[in-house]
């Protein structure tokens, strides 16, 4: 998991690469919804995940709560569910 730092790297790169009005990007992370005791992949809250998108660059399109399921042949054989947030911004002008 990326830390605040290099996930501001990355927004930064993102925004060099990404097509102004018609460019998306969409990103998956786990929420801060899910309890503890949780010790590894980072969790990450809705503000916060909000917060590494400049307004005057990125329009947040809309954040949403989903899950994340592991697959069966990466060592899940009754399924591993994790509450998630998928986000979808448009690069503005």
């Amino acid at each position: 998991c990326l830390d605040d730092t290099t996930i501001k790297l990355y927004v930064n790169e993102l925004s060099q690469l990404v097509k102004p009005e018609t460019g998306r990007v969409f990103v998956g992370c786990f929420s801060s919804s899910n309890p503890d005791p949780w010790d590894n992949p980072r969790r990450i809250s809705r503000e916060n995940l909000n917060s590494f998108f400049d307004p005057t660059v990125w329009e947040i399109i809309n954040i949403r709560d989903t899950w994340w399921s592991r697959p069966p042949d990466r060592g899940s054989s009754q399924g591993s569910f994790s509450m998630a947030l998928w986000m979808e911004a448009r690069k503005k002008r």
